[in-house]
């Protein structure tokens, strides 16, 4: 048996609409805007576009006109809201870390998809596009205590790492004096000794070397990539060793001048300048903030060095006037 359709009268309105005349269109007035059906015909909505530009009702102007936009302008204090404009980071996402202590935070991507690890004391947490977070444990006392079975994080004894775009890797410093490179799906591929603790990564896309400084010492290392792979199988190097460094100099930060080829380090409070190539020392900035500097980047279009310190001061310096920095 067929089910009878009834009509609302908003819907018969609607079914003859293309038959009506143009004066038909103030039937939709009758019930104010608040009560329009979802679909309204072109003819009314234009008329509502025109009483909001000023625009009489079956005039010669129409949406085309040269002059819309200054009846808009005419008509702008009457229909306007307050304006906002948006300054500065606004917020797009958030994304939850089960611990508070969370120590560090890498972006991943290698697709459309965003990916973050966020690292505290105990895990490394993977977070992929809008997936369910996979914990990774880092650390090495608590290896296959839960699960022998499972397979070993690749993350145990993680101290520092960095994400290479250009081939989609993750290079990571441990606490066991290892340098390892693991692939987009964070499997182990390679790793090497790092002889020492590294405190800081930099990579050079120029060279596609990677600059780690550590305690008492700076070492740039080479990639070993076939030409049938799509990313490096191990490291070559280091081709460069920067020693003469104290033993209790710590290098917390690393930067390059690529067009003066040259690394920035930061100890304590001070700035180092070696060349690049020879790894001979240019520069010292004793004292360059008053605390000690907690990160530093250099911004290649304008050849500045920018350090921050923990007492919440920023400088910025440039390349070829590296003895005066600037409080910013």
């Amino acid at each position: 048996m067929a089910e009878e359709v009834t009509l609302s009268p908003s819907n018969n309105r609607l079914a003859t609409a293309a038959t009506e005349d143009f004066s038909d269109d103030e039937k939709y007035n009758e019930g104010g805007r608040a009560s329009l059906p979802a679909i309204v015909p072109w003819r009314h909505m234009k008329n509502i576009v025109y009483s909001c530009s000023g625009i009489a009702v079956g005039t010669k102007r129409d949406l085309d006109s040269v002059d819309l936009g200054v009846y808009r302008k005419q008509n702008a204090a009457l229909n306007a809201f307050p304006t906002t404009i948006p300054y500065g980071f606004q917020n797009t996402r958030s994304i939850t870390h089960p611990r508070p202590s969370l120590k560090s935070v890498l972006y991943t991507a290698v697709t459309k998809l965003d990916s973050f690890l966020s690292c505290d004391a105990h895990s490394v947490v993977i977070q992929k596009g809008n997936s369910r977070p996979i914990a990774m444990s880092i650390d090495p006392e608590k290896r296959g205590k839960k699960n022998a079975l499972a397979p070993e994080s690749p993350f145990l004894g993680l101290s520092r790492w960095i994400f290479i775009p250009k081939w989609k890797i993750t290079v990571i410093a441990t606490l066991q004096l290892e340098l390892k490179i693991l692939s987009s799906s964070f499997e182990n591929v390679a790793s090497v000794s790092s002889v020492q603790p590294v405190l800081s990564f930099e990579f050079n896309e120029d060279t596609n070397e990677l600059i780690a400084g550590g305690v008492g010492n700076i070492r740039v290392w080479g990639f070993e990539k076939p030409s049938n792979s799509l990313f490096p199988q191990g490291f070559t190097g280091p081709r460069l060793f920067i020693s003469d460094l104290k033993a209790n100099e710590w290098v917390t930060n690393v930067t390059i001048d690529k067009v003066f080829h040259r690394i920035f380090a930061t100890v304590d409070n001070a700035l180092f300048v070696y060349d690049y190539k020879t790894g001979r020392r240019l520069e010292v900035i004793n004292g360059a903030h008053k605390s000690t500097i907690s990160t530093m980047v250099f911004y290649q279009p304008l050849q500045y060095n920018i350090t921050a310190c923990t007492d919440g001061f920023i400088c910025d310096s440039q390349s070829m006037d590296t003895t005066i920095p600037r409080v910013i």
